[in-house]
């Protein structure tokens, strides 16, 4: 990227993101960034809904529950989630505003699912919105619960259409793979050997990339791990467990300080959850920052 580049990426960004977020991410892609490409909207196929499968009452209700708890906990605040009554009821009982939720009951499916962020797909989704589906929602499961034609997925919404949906996701690959890359040159972060692979891989969530680079402008990091992947491949990790700050395991007053410190950027940048957390293979605990589905596409572009 040439200097008059990075010097308009600079001026463009101070409006989405405070200036020292911006200048992280600037030294993150100062030699180099990738314009999503666009793609028009794919025609509907025209096979045959399948047929919702016999289920128990006791797993239905077991299957709806575990959907809406994971909606309820790992999608972004402020999302608008599209579901059938039953499972808008559950959410609304888990806590989810009203003002959230779009329930799929009405004559116009596809507009109601164009008005929201994510869908949760169950049979009796299926069974009113058949092929539809197909070009409204992304490729990618952010969560399954079940088996079979009555399992309950949570999808992304692809208003432009998958095709679009495909191009922007292969150019927000190689934005955070080469992100990766240059985390990786970074003297100041220490990895495991799953951690160089998944950022060389450009497995990791933008907003992740952004804020590991702004932290370690003036800290030594060590990440010892990424989580929160999604059902399918091609959803992004989106939170990372930070073994030590400095060289040291993270006190609570450094988990205090980074979590203030995110809590002032703009809000795509404002994590869900910053606080220590131990792992299940370990004792020591780490500094986990975890935000919520679904990933951002494009957020590294210039």
């Amino acid at each position: 990227m040439s200097t008059h580049a990075v010097r308009h990426w600079i001026s463009t960004a101070q409006g989405r993101v405070v200036v020292a977020l911006a200048v992280a991410v600037t030294t993150l892609l100062a030699t180099g960034g990738v314009v999503a490409l666009r793609g028009g909207a794919q025609t509907a196929s025209t096979a045959p809904a399948a047929r919702p499968e016999p289920m128990s009452l006791d797993t239905a209700v077991e299957w709806r529950a575990r959907a809406a708890e994971w909606t309820a906990r790992e999608i972004d605040a402020g999302r608008t989630v599209a579901c059938d009554p039953s499972t808008c009821e559950e959410l609304a009982g888990r806590g989810t505003p009203a003002g959230s939720l779009l329930r799929l009951d009405g004559p116009d499916g596809p507009g109601t699912i164009l008005q929201s962020d994510v869908v949760i797909v169950t049979a009796q989704v299926r069974g009113t919105l058949a092929a539809q589906l197909e070009v409204l929602l992304s490729p990618e499961v952010l969560a399954r619960f079940g088996t079979g034609a009555s399992r309950f997925e949570v999808r992304e919404v692809a208003p432009e259409g998958r095709a679009a949906y495909r191009a922007r996701q292969a150019a927000d690959v190689r934005d955070r793979r080469y992100a990766g890359h240059e985390l990786l040159a970074n003297r100041r972060l220490g990895v495991t050997p799953d951690v160089a692979r998944q950022l060389s891989a450009g497995q990791v969530d933008g907003r992740l990339l952004t804020v590991i680079a702004m932290l370690s402008a003036d800290r030594r990091l060590y990440l010892r791990s990424f989580g929160d992947a999604g059902e399918t491949s091609g959803v992004p990790l989106r939170s990372v467990d930070i073994a030590t700050v400095d060289g040291r395991p993270p006190p609570a007053t450094a988990v205090t300080g980074i979590g203030r410190v995110l809590r002032d950027q703009e809000p795509r940048f404002r994590p869900a959850e910053t606080t220590l957390a131990t792992p299940p293979e370990g004792s020591t605990p780490v500094l986990r920052i975890r935000y919520g589905a679904p990933s951002p596409l494009g957020l590294l572009t210039p």
